[in-house]
């Protein structure tokens, strides 16, 4: 009586096609969602006492404001701010997590979008506040050093927009940074003579330009 003796070669060619279909956990990667739904705001503050006339600027060098007045009698107030916009300490404290869950990459994480809705614009002082309806002329831009993102004046439409590649790709650098990315504002007032002289009592005003922000982004993570 003769016994079948296994294949070797048959064996080993099994097992190898056997393993070929089981997944081996770590050798692939999956794609992880993170995002951050925040508000922000330009605050520009100025010195609003005395006359209506000089220049002056803020005592950590953020804010500069000329004031001259009109031949109505107008107060007109240039504003000019530097400063951070946009914070990316939230998104970059939730990615910090997946660092320590799933192994992840911080370089790999990809800015998908970032969307901008302004909300509001006044300047207030003390228990006063004035719409930008409210003052004979407004206009103010925010942007950064690359480009403009939006421009207001006393009834524009809030802007509502999705920030470009460039914004994203410094959006991603100040990520990386933990930081926030800078930007920079300018503004004009025209204010009437008698809102001037409740402004001028409370010796110092802020022109605040609100809005919200949602940060959008992905990231492949080795699979658990």
């Amino acid at each position: 009586m003769s016994i079948a003796r296994p294949s070797l070669v048959r064996s080993a060619a099994a097992l190898t096609a056997l393993a070929s279909l089981l997944p081996l956990a770590g050798c692939f990667d999956v794609t992880v969602d993170l995002s951050d739904d925040g508000t922000g705001a330009v605050e520009i503050s100025f010195d609003t006492s005395g006359g209506c006339q000089g220049t002056g600027a803020s005592d950590d060098g953020s804010a500069r404001w000329t004031k001259m007045t009109s031949e109505a009698g107008a107060c007109v107030i240039q504003l000019e701010w530097r400063g951070d916009l946009l914070d990316m300490s939230s998104l970059r404290a939730d990615a910090d997590e997946q660092v320590e869950k799933r192994d992840l990459d911080l370089t790999k994480v990809n800015i998908e979008s970032v969307t901008f809705t302004v909300t509001s614009a006044a300047v207030t002082a003390g228990g006063l506040s004035f719409a930008r309806g409210d003052l004979d002329q407004f206009w103010a831009e925010v942007g950064t050093d690359e480009e403009l993102l939006f421009t207001i004046d006393e009834a524009s439409p809030w802007p509502s927009f999705d920030a470009s590649a460039g914004f994203r790709a410094a959006a991603k650098q100040a990520f990386l940074d933990g930081g926030a990315v800078e930007g920079e504002a300018s503004a004009t007032l025209v204010i009437p003579a008698d809102k001037l002289a409740q402004l001028q009592a409370a010796g110092t005003a802020t022109l605040t330009v609100d809005f919200t922000h949602t940060i959008a982004a992905t990231a492949d993570v080795p699979a658990l």
